[in-house]
């Protein structure tokens, strides 16, 4: 693979002078919500005022929701999984103001929490086996601690950045190892052996002393730990609840129902989400909501009541969440939750229409804004979406750009 160049540290900001306006959608009832065609209120505008391509790919980004200024990620690895390029540190203008060059074949991973940062300089590379010590560091870069014989592409940094965890290169089995943590042993889900707790019939691996009580491993997880596919398991901030998805038969075919529990393992209640399809949720930062999306489909649960406080279903049956991302909520005022959907109609093995758009809730599940932000999927590469805590900046990072956008409430 040949060797390419780091992006410049200083990034090249486009300013988008054009505001698009929003279009609203009404509430149409106080448990469901439909997208009405032609109804539009003006209640949004959203301004794309930063955007930044990086040719080499994104792997992996952390981001402060607390910071002022440019909400973009504060960290970003460049590169891929397997190469990592680049460790770069943005401040609050999107300006580079660090850059840590990786020598080829290094691996980069950001703990969930994006508060630590594990490091690995293999010490044998064959295109096939991975082997070495991995470096776990703080944010500010400081060596939090070494964790020796970590293996394969596999792992992941926990976090509170005391320990890695990794998938056995070597067994047949599905089986996990920790590695810094002194005690525990190994992880088999596939006997249901160690450190894992199960929900629902679904394994996850347990982390100890940590926040986030749970790292789902399996469906979440693709060959490439960076990479998410498929269904999520979302755990709330405070490690208190998990919510899992289960298949349900329904004549020949199936449907997905979502089972909130205890981090217990304690079933609280199970709820109907009427279609198949990957399944993405996301807890609020308080743990009191729950926001869960299935095709077209997107539900708003709250926790504590244990019932679903809305549903939002769009007139566009091939509309769903961008795989990748989850729907995302700001600390404060002025809406509730946000995400990026897909739509796309295939035509053989390709695309017959593709297009990406940002909707925003509020809090009863009407629809606030929703504006296309560009034709084509970005199908590779890491895909994040994040709000900051005032609720006025959005962040859309694909395979290789990252925008930024400006929002302001109208009403």
């Amino acid at each position: 693979m040949p060797k390419s160049q780091a992006p410049s540290p200083g990034p090249v900001t486009r300013m988008a002078g054009l505001l698009i306006i929003a279009t609203g959608l009404a509430l149409l009832g106080l448990a469901e919500v439909r997208a009405a065609q032609g109804e539009k209120n003006q209640k949004s505008t959203v301004e794309l005022v930063w955007d930044k391509e990086f040719p080499e790919g994104i792997t992996d980004v952390a981001f402060d929701k607390e910071r002022e200024g440019l909400f973009c990620p504060s960290v970003i690895v460049t590169g891929n999984c397997e190469n990592a390029k680049a460790i770069l540190y943005l401040d609050s203008s999107g300006k580079v103001i660090k850059e840590t060059k990786l020598k080829e074949w290094t691996q980069v991973r950001i703990s969930q929490n994006g508060q630590y940062i594990g490091i690995m300089h293999p010490e044998k590379y064959d295109g096939e086996f991975y082997y070495g010590t991995v470096d776990i560091i703080d944010r500010a870069g400081k060596l939090v601690k070494k964790v020796d014989e970590v293996y394969g592409t596999s792992w992941w940094v926990s976090p509170g950045g005391n320990e890695i965890i990794e998938k056995s290169v070597w067994d047949d089995d599905d089986i996990y190892y920790f590695r810094g943590t002194s005690g525990k042993g190994r992880a088999d889900l596939t006997k249901s052996k160690g450190d894992i707790s199960m929900f629902a019939g679904t394994q996850a691996i347990k982390w100890s002393e940590t926040e986030s009580a749970y790292l789902q491993i399996g469906t979440l997880i693709g060959n490439l730990p960076c990479l998410p596919n498929g269904h999520s398991i979302a755990v709330s901030p405070d490690g208190d609840y998990v919510a899992t998805p289960r298949a349900i038969p329904q004549g020949n075919d199936y449907i997905y129902h979502l089972l909130l529990r205890r981090n217990n393992g304690i079933l609280l209640e199970e709820f109907d989400l009427e279609k198949k399809g990957w399944v993405l949720s996301s807890f609020s930062p308080d743990g009191k909501f729950l926001t869960v999306a299935v095709r077209n489909l997107v539900f708003l649960i709250g926790v504590g009541k244990k019932k679903i406080l809305w549903k939002y279903e769009s007139d566009d049956p091939y509309q769903l969440l961008n795989l990748g991302t989850t729907l995302d909520f700001p600390s404060e005022a002025p809406f509730f939750v946000a995400g990026v959907f897909w739509h796309y109609e295939t035509a053989g093995l390709g695309f017959k229409d593709a297009s990406e758009k940002i909707m925003i809730f509020s809090e009863d599940g009407s629809v606030i804004l929703d504006f296309a932000i560009g034709k084509g999927l970005n199908r590779g590469g890491r895909r994040v979406f994040k709000v900051n805590s005032k609720g006025n900046m959005l962040c859309y990072v694909t395979g290789n750009e990252i925008r930024v956008f400006q929002l302001r409430r109208t009403q």
